[in-house]
């Protein structure tokens, strides 16, 4: 399999390259495509060194999958250039995931929508996709209602994000008496913005709209009532949310914890709480604080943690480009 990460030289094309490192079996080339910025610079790949071709001037038809974690402007131009040459995808950015005739897939979640017809499948937003682990073994009790609240790293603005943080780190500090900051307000230093992206005119914003629209997709739940709160936070890496749940019939904590239990991609944690540090160094969503609520009739909440560079974006890709690999694999295997 030759393999095109289109985006190679950011964080997610280097969680990428992190992981096909570790797990390269069935490939037999990886080509780093980015921006003429970063066009002839290298980029290792377990031990070897790797030249990074220019996306403007990449041809698609020497490749079989493409891994795109690029932004929206560029995955619509580019997409329909890999597809048309014959090479499967797929996409992080924004453009293609509520397109109905595009799956929008969490791994493990809804493998389902992949058929060996697709060519081109979604990878949600970062947050989209903790939110789904952390709540999909739990629908079969009738989830009425997901109030959630998201803190998000500064990594999922890309490398900008988590210079912008390192930077007004160093130039704003604390009084020491006092314990303020001289940052201005518009700063993530000793700071969190409650809105991520741009606002519509109810001052919804972009963050809080995808997670509303692509949980639902995923979940096949259209009418799914979900109150979104989108933050971001002073943290290098790692989503954190606060989720609570209605559910239509009365559930114990013993049947949440058992279904999460079941589920290989939630931690749950017994002893600490999930937090960004501790969620960023593996692949599985942190869940715990579980505790009933009182004041919402067949109500609970807890707390979910993941890396939203790997959990939240590159890991699910690497799952979607397994789960095209299985489909066109066998077909492939038939026509021969």
């Amino acid at each position: 399999m030759r393999l095109a990460i289109i985006g190679a030289s950011g964080l997610v094309g280097a969680e990428y390259l992190r992981i096909i490192a570790a797990r390269p079996a069935g490939i037999t080339e990886v080509i780093p495509v980015a921006s003429a910025r970063s066009a002839g610079s290298s980029l290792e790949l377990g031990g070897m060194e790797l030249s990074v071709r220019d996306l403007a001037q990449f041809d698609f038809a020497v490749c079989d999958y493409a891994l795109f974690c690029v932004g929206d402007e560029l995955s619509r131009e580019y997409v329909p250039q890999a597809l048309k040459a014959g090479c499967r995808v797929v996409d992080k950015s924004n453009a293609y995931r509520m397109d109905p005739a595009v799956p929008l897939v969490v791994g493990g979640a809804n493998d389902a929508a992949v058929t060996p017809e697709t060519q081109l499948v979604a990878n949600p937003n970062c947050s989209t996709i903790i939110l789904v682990h952390g709540i999909k073994a739990l629908t079969q009790f009738g989830i009425r209602r997901v109030w959630v609240a998201t803190y998000q790293s500064m990594s999922g603005a890309g490398r900008d994000g988590v210079a912008r943080l390192e930077g007004e780190l160093r130039q704003y500090g604390l009084d020491p008496v006092s314990g303020r900051s001289d940052a201005p307000e518009t700063a993530i230093a000793n700071n969190v913005i409650p809105g991520i992206g741009g606002m519509d005119a109810e001052l919804r914003c972009s963050e809080e709209r995808k997670l509303l629209q692509e949980t639902r997709k995923i979940l096949a739940m259209p009418e799914l009532a979900i109150v979104p709160h989108a933050v971001r936070v002073p943290v290098s890496v790692g989503h954190s949310m606060a989720v609570s749940l209605e559910f239509a019939d009365a559930v114990s904590a013993e049947a949440i914890r058992e279904a999460w239990s079941r589920d290989s991609h939630v931690l749950l944690r017994d002893e600490g709480l999930p937090g960004p540090l501790s969620a960023s160094r593996h692949d599985m969503v942190e869940a715990g604080r579980l505790r009933a609520e009182e004041g919402v009739g067949n109500g609970w909440s807890f707390f979910l943690s993941g890396d939203n560079l790997n959990l939240g974006a590159a890991l699910n890709g690497w799952r979607l480009l397994a789960l095209l690999r299985a489909h066109h694999g066998n077909l492939e295997a038939k026509a021969g």
